[in-house]
């Protein structure tokens, strides 16, 4: 079936009089020749439609009314799904634990689904967006790019922005891994009874003076009673 004969049936209920012109074709009177073609953009349209969509026109008279349903429906559909990729565009935070190139990544690819359906974003309401979503631990990497980007005649683009951030961002990463992996540790040997807390802990400690437990030689009372103080500790 050409496409023009498609055109035909969705855009009205009845032969128009350019298909009326056309005349008997194959055998076929034009009544004829019209029902045939119906059933078969209805048994096409079944084949390729989800249930959800095809049982919205199943009760249709004709394909022109089915077609109508069917635009309503994608059309709404693809409100929906716009006005899901804005929200997530406009709402997705840095965390403080994802790299940073992975956050650019996933807003870059929102933004080329945004402009495949016709809502292009540019470069400058992308880049507000990017300071917007960016966390404060990196203001002072964002003034250092101010400043640049005033002092120099380079115009600041989205993607140079972005990498002015990775570039700016790994010393800050590395950063928190030191110190996280240092939180880490200190906790490993809090809960081994490791580092200070087990010096305060004098239930297992033994003098070697009095070779009794409980205190260290320094502190032992045998010592303190003969007068003699030793000059090391412990």
């Amino acid at each position: 079936m050409q496409t023009n004969t498609f055109t035909d049936h969705v855009v009205a209920d009845a032969p128009l009089m350019a298909y009326v012109a056309v005349g008997n074709v194959g055998g076929l009177t034009l009544n004829a020749r019209w029902a045939k073609e119906e059933n078969t953009i209805k048994l096409v349209l079944g084949s390729m439609l989800p249930d959800t969509a095809f049982n919205r026109i199943k009760t249709t008279v004709n394909v022109c009314d089915a077609w109508e349903i069917l635009k309503w429906v994608y059309e709404e559909r693809s409100k929906v799904l716009v006005m899901d990729i804005i929200w997530k565009f406009q709402n997705k935070c840095c965390d403080e634990d994802e790299s940073i190139r992975s956050h650019f990544e996933y807003l870059a690819n929102l933004r080329e689904q945004l402009a495949a359906i016709g809502k292009a974003v540019t470069n400058e309401d992308y880049m507000d967006m990017l300071l917007a979503l960016l966390l404060a631990s990196y203001n002072s990497v964002v003034s250092s790019i101010s400043a640049s980007a005033c002092l120099g005649s380079k115009v600041l683009t989205a993607e140079i922005f972005k990498q002015f951030i990775i570039d700016g961002s790994e010393p800050h990463q590395v950063k928190n891994d030191r110190a996280k992996a240092q939180d880490e540790a200190l906790t490993v040997d809090s809960g081994n009874g490791k580092g200070k807390d087990q010096r305060r802990d004098k239930c297992k400690v033994k003098c070697y003076n009095c070779h009794k437990t409980g205190h260290y030689k320094s502190e032992c009372w045998v010592l303190r009673r003969s007068g003699h103080i030793p000059l090391l500790l412990y």
